[in-house]
């Protein structure tokens, strides 16, 4: 890639910091429970470098399988919300009313909407849930913070004593948003984030993007109950709350919750970095890995969770496309992926001229749908989730 379309990646898509969201935050009844300031999950990265990671998979192409990809399939309708961080355009904009109250100003502003499946309308992402007595969580502001990497710090909030309380964690930069596991047994209530060792916002995208600079915490809010996986990334929930699938510069790694260690599960991936993306199904039968330094999409399908056996399915590649953003269908045999092709690059705006999310089944790995949501192109469009009904984008501790 050009040096100039590098830079403006850097500047204005994700890798010197995430924009901070200033979001009005509602309990029951409208109440205003105060300004919270929240962080999108930092440093989506959205291209490929100018020098691509070496790997043990070095032609993704000679692992399609016999993959059909020159169309779009089309298997019947696929229901439920995608959901983004995107400045829609002012005229798709649709407002969930009873998200929020009648006096609130709304306009095309950067923030979480959801795309309706079935009807292409962007929605307005409700900011609370309906049962405000379930905590939420959030990376929130800390304006007495003793150590400057705690200005900013995953929190949980009880919506109904309109407080927030800041995990008891290691201090980290650039912490990510919290995630809860899928199932949360009443005495094992972990998140899992991921935060930088130091801060380089400064020190340029390569440093931002090494996984040796940064590390995972295991936290339970409730019990101050804390580990840390070190240099290391992309944390997602394997097995309910049993288990984390993750990164590493040499692969794919799988920690143990019970033992309190990790076993390396995948090793034909070489210098991954932060650009790199896992997403896994609910069931825990299926994960895909997105790297966009080599132009693919690696379907992966597990055979035997407890043991972490994995049966690569294929590849999805194209030379002049990178994908990003993975997410998996509430019905697990679908996903989807952001996809940025280096043709729609605009230097002149630090922008991608085209957003589009491919749709595909999981198994045959085969085009279902290609959408184009109604977003300002010259701003960030991030794919974060794929749910059944509008909720909250906030974790929630269940």
């Amino acid at each position: 890639m050009e040096n100039d379309q590098w830079a403006g990646v850097e500047e204005n898509e994700v890798l010197v910091r995430d924009k901070v969201i200033n979001s009005w935050v509602y309990i029951a009844g409208g109440l205003l429970l105060g300004v919270v300031v929240i962080i999108v999950s930092i440093w989506y990265f959205t291209t490929q470098t100018g020098d691509e990671p070496t790997s043990e998979i070095t032609d993704p192409s000679q692992l399609n399988f016999d993959l059909q990809d020159d169309g779009i399939q089309g298997s019947g309708q696929l229901g439920g919300y995608l959901y983004l961080y995107a400045t829609p355009q002012a005229n798709s904009t649709e407002v969930a009313e009873s998200a929020l109250p009648s006096d609130t100003p709304i306009g095309a502003e950067e923030g979480f909407y959801a795309y309706s499946m079935t009807t292409d309308d962007i929605l307005l992402v409700p900011m609370t849930p309906e049962d405000t007595s379930i905590p939420g969580l959030a990376v929130m502001t800390n304006e007495n913070a003793v150590n400057p990497a705690d200005a900013e710090h995953p929190s949980w909030i009880d919506y109904e004593a309109n407080l927030v309380y800041a995990f008891n964690t290691p201090s980290l930069w650039n912490e990510t948003w919290p995630v809860v596991a899928a199932v949360a047994p009443a005495d094992r209530q972990f998140v899992v984030y991921e935060g930088q060792t130091e801060d380089l916002a400064q020190a340029g995208a390569e440093a931002s993007l090494d996984l040796d600079n940064w590390n995972i915490v295991i936290h339970n809010p409730f019990t101050d109950d804390t580990r840390v996986i070190e240099n290391a990334g992309r944390p997602v929930w394997l097995n309910g709350e049993a288990d984390i699938l993750y990164l590493k510069t040499d692969g794919i790694y799988r920690y143990s919750l019970a033992a309190d260690a990790s076993e390396l599960v995948e090793n034909r991936w070489q210098n991954l970095d932060r650009a790199a993306q896992l997403a896994i199904t609910d069931d825990s039968t299926a994960f895909i890995l997105t790297v966009p330094g080599l132009n693919s999409v690696a379907v992966y399908t597990i055979t035997d969770s407890v043991n972490v056996e994995l049966v690569l399915n294929g590849i999805i590649g194209d030379a002049g496309n990178s994908y990003i953003n993975p997410v998996f269908a509430p019905d697990n045999s679908h996903f989807a992926v952001q996809v940025r092709n280096e043709t729609d690059w605009d230097a002149s705006t630090g922008s991608y001229t085209n957003t589009q999310i491919e749709v595909r089944n999981l198994y045959e790995r085969e085009r279902i749908t290609v959408i184009t949501p109604e977003t300002t192109l010259a701003a960030r469009t991030i794919l974060l989730d794929w749910r059944t009904a509008l909720s909250p984008f906030e974790s929630i501790l269940r």
